[in-house]
């Protein structure tokens, strides 16, 4: 994770000035533990991992330590979980012609955050201004990890998988 000394200075700083809050699928590298990407890595950017239909964690759903900038630190990532498997997904330029095709990842999880993201700045518009709350607030729109299975890795969940029903 060296190169995310840089990814971190810029974000730190856009989140710091600006307020922005960086949200970043984590990879599709699986287990084990350590396989996980910058900027998802990164102890202050909300990390997003994938679920299939059924809440269990997609096995290529990347998970492993946070990132200070220095080193690794307690703090595991992803920070939370939303479906990202068999997702459709606008690919226009596929074999077949298709405007829309099916697709699983990570990448496909993480709009779903960011939208989340989004209506609950659009409902409380305060949140722009506080990138601390505007997290809390987001990871408190889960259900609990303990609740899903988790190949007897808990962590690979973060705090839990995204429920819009708690909007």
């Amino acid at each position: 994770l060296e190169e995310s000394k840089d990814y971190r200075a810029v974000m730190r700083t856009a989140r710091n000035i600006a307020g922005i809050v960086t949200v970043a699928a984590i990879g599709n590298d699986g287990a084990p533990a350590g396989r996980h990407l910058a900027p998802a890595a990164l102890d202050f950017v909300v990390a997003v991992g994938a679920v299939d239909h059924r809440d269990e964690i997609y096995v290529g759903s990347a998970w492993g330590p946070g990132f200070d900038g220095q080193g690794p630190v307690p703090q595991y990532k992803p920070d939370l979980v939303a479906p990202g498997v068999a997702i459709t997904s606008a690919k226009p330029a596929n074999p077949q012609g298709k405007l829309a095709q099916r697709m699983t990842g990570t990448s496909q999880a993480t709009p779903l955050v960011t939208g989340a993201a989004a209506l609950l700045i659009g409902r409380d518009p305060s949140l722009r201004a506080d990138p601390d709350r505007l997290v809390a607030k987001l990871l408190s729109l889960t259900y609990s990890s303990q609740l899903l299975p988790h190949y007897g890795v808990p962590e690979r969940f973060g705090v839990g998988r995204l429920d819009l029903g708690n909007i």
